[in-house]
Parts: structure tokens; C-alpha cells; sequence
């Protein structure tokens, strides 16, 4: 307690109470220190390795896994940073994974490199695909910053050929995953009868499975089935008790035609990883904000956390459930009426996959 103060110049009890534990265990402090640590970093002229250090072993071994590395188990820190670093580092391989970003996405990156950008709600969504690859990380103050020699490599990817293609990759994959969070499956001629509709480079079913083929090793949770695309992380979780969750998934979807989005409704819904935030959804943001004193850091993932719930067929319970997790417990009736009044209202307005994107009333 004495060296958290010392080192952050916070008093612990207060920081212990601002992240509404109501039991203060020693196995939930040390759960919320860590999360509020890992990746952090002092920035600086730190290296890729150096940054890669600062991490758990097991969370490098997810970020090697993430990018693609499996089978060093074995190697020590030292070895398994550099290897990690070596294929990140690679032109043609952060060329690749850089593809995928959106054109706001890669903004909040160069914003990161110079040292300009601040951890608030929206930062969450913007940074995630980059902070989980480690490309990017964060200052004690809430600043995110990019590793040096990530930096140097970066600008020499930064040509006028790669915005170009980045651009087109990333306006297509928004598409993809607003349709993955409004429909969870849906056949591959709607996304390009909704893409023509609204942009004037027409897109064909060849460049979109080109594109497809493209993002799916890094960030795309969908796969190709029958015709159908289908987000299969979302599916699975919501179906999982169904030995083909797919079919049990698209069983369940109501037999309508298809809610064809406005182009703003998709922006959206790509740069907030699927979450579309309307009226009641905004009353939602501030009872969990203002009455339940939820931290800006993790208020839009609860938020999306509980649109998907309802979109993908959950009620309530699941809904509760869902805050439990977030250690988000209500404290009396009155908090107990508020929330139920409000997420009726947040139910009956919010596009359900179960329902090809149409509202329940």
C-alpha cells in the first residue's frame, strides 16, 4: 500500500473506493492493479522488446499468438520479446496489418506517435486492434504513445500506395463488421448491395472475398460458410450450447427481409467494434456513469457488452449477469427500478441480430 502511493502519489484507500470494490479482497485489488498496469509504460525511446517486456509472460504469448507465432513455450523472455519484435518490425508484415485499420484508426496512431493522444471513452475503440497487437501502448497519465522503432518502420510503409489501399480495405471492412453486429449472419450479396449503395467505387463479390481473405488473419471474427458471413466469436458465445451454432443461430432469426442501415449507422457502428448508441442507449451511458459510478475507461465495452446481449436473443438475467462480471452490482431498489425502466427502453430500440437488424417494436 505504501509503495502504490509513494510510486502513483494517490491515496490507496481512495483509489480503492474510486473503482467501486464493496468488498476490499486482496485477490480483486491486485486483479484491478494489474489490469490498470499492464502495457503501461514511460514511452520515451522505448523498443518494441523493450515494450514486449513490460508485459506478463502470458500475455506475450497471446500477442505472439496473435500475431501468428505459436510453439515458444519455451523460450525465455529475453528470446521470446525478440522474436515477437522481429515479426512485427517486418515492412511487409506491419504493411499487412496495417491494411486492416480504419481510416480513424490509423488517425489515432499518428496521433499516438506524436505523443498527442489521451485515453477517453472513445480512445477504447480506436486503439484496441493496435493495443492488442502491441503497436501501441500506455503512459501512467492516460497518454498512449507507439515504440520507437515501430515508429521508424512505420513511416516507411506510409507511402501513397499503401493509404490508397488502406483506404479501400478499410472502408470495406467497416462495412463487414457493421453487418456482423447487425445481423451476426447474413449472405455476402447484402454487403455489397449495402456498400454500392452508398459509395461510388462499386464493389464486386470477387474484391470483396479478396478483402475478406486479407483482414481475416488479423481482425476479422467472420467466416465464410454457404454463401453466408457469419460472426462466429459473437454466434458461438450466444449459441454455445448448440452443437452447430450457426444453423442453430440463423434458425432462430426471424424470416424478414433485411434492415438496410444509413451510411452514418454503419460509420458507427465500425469505429465502436459494433456498438450503435441512440437516445436510450445515451440514458443507459449515464445511470452506469453517474449512478452506478462506472469508470470512463470501461463504460462503452459495458455498453456494448449489453447491446450484444440483446441483440443476439439475451433478457435481463443475462443482461445482469453481464454487469456482475463488470463487478457493476446495484446497492438498492431504486437503482434496481431506474435500470429496469431503462434497458425496456434500451430493449425495444436496438437493432437485434435475431431480427436482420429490425427492431423489436
Amino acid at each position: 500500500q505504501k509503495a502504490f502511493e509513494e510510486g502513483n502519489g494517490v491515496d490507496f484507500q481512495d483509489w480503492v473506493e474510486s473503482l467501486e470494490m464493496k468488498a476490499y479482497s486482496l485477490d480483486e485489488i491486485n486483479e484491478r492493479l494489474e489490469q490498470e498496469t499492464v502495457g503501461k509504460n514511460k514511452g520515451g525511446n522505448l523498443t518494441v522488446k523493450g515494450l514486449l517486456l513490460e508485459y506478463e509472460r502470458e500475455d506475450m504469448l497471446k500477442i505472439a499468438a496473435l500475431h501468428g507465432l505459436e510453439g515458444f513455450e519455451k523460450l525465455g523472455d529475453e528470446e521470446l520479446a525478440e522474436k515477437i519484435g522481429n515479426r512485427m518490425l517486418d515492412p511487409d508484415y506491419m504493411r499487412r496489418y496495417f491494411l486492416c485499420l480504419s481510416d480513424r484508426e490509423l488517425e489515432a496512431f499518428q496521433t499516438a506517435l506524436e505523443r498527442t493522444l489521451t485515453e477517453n471513452g472513445e480512445t477504447v475503440f480506436l486503439t484496441e486492434y493496435l493495443y492488442q497487437g502491441a503497436y501501441m501502448a500506455e503512459e501512467e497519465n492516460g497518454d498512449y504513445f507507439v515504440a520507437e522503432d515501430a515508429g521508424e518502420v512505420f513511416r516507411q510503409i506510409n507511402t501513397e500506395g499503401f493509404r490508397r489501399e488502406q483506404k479501400r480495405i478499410g472502408c470495406i471492412g467497416e462495412y463487414l463488421r457493421a453487418a456482423g453486429a447487425l445481423y451476426g449472419a447474413f449472405p455476402v450479396s447484402l454487403v455489397i448491395e449495402i456498400f454500392n449503395r452508398y459509395e461510388a467505387e462499386k464493389l464486386t463479390l470477387k474484391e470483396l472475398l479478396e478483402v475478406y481473405g486479407k483482414i481475416k488473419p488479423f481482425r476479422c471474427n467472420m467466416e465464410y460458410r454457404n454463401g453466408l458471413l457469419a460472426d462466429m466469436e459473437a454466434i458461438g458465445h450466444y449459441m454455445r450450447d448448440h452443437e452447430d451454432c450457426l444453423e442453430a443461430f440463423v434458425g432462430k432469426q426471424k424470416q424478414v427481409t433485411y434492415y438496410l442501415p444509413a451510411r452514418e449507422e454503419i460509420q458507427a457502428m465500425a469505429s465502436q467494434d459494433g456498438l450503435l448508441m441512440n437516445r436510450d442507449m445515451e440514458r443507459m451511458k449515464d445511470f452506469l456513469e453517474h449512478t452506478m459510478k462506472v469508470n470512463e475507461r470501461f463504460l462503452f465495452p459495458v455498453l456494448k457488452g449489453i447491446q450484444e446481449t440483446l441483440s443476439f436473443g439475451g433478457n435481463l438475467e443475462n443482461v445482469v449477469d453481464l454487469l456482475e462480471m463488470d463487478h457493476i452490482v446495484f446497492e438498492n431498489d431504486r437503482q434496481v427500478e431506474e435500470f429496469t425502466r431503462i434497458i425496456t427502453d434500451v430493449w425495444n430500440h436496438t437493432r437485434m441480430a435475431v431480427n436482420r437488424g429490425h427492431q423489436p417494436c
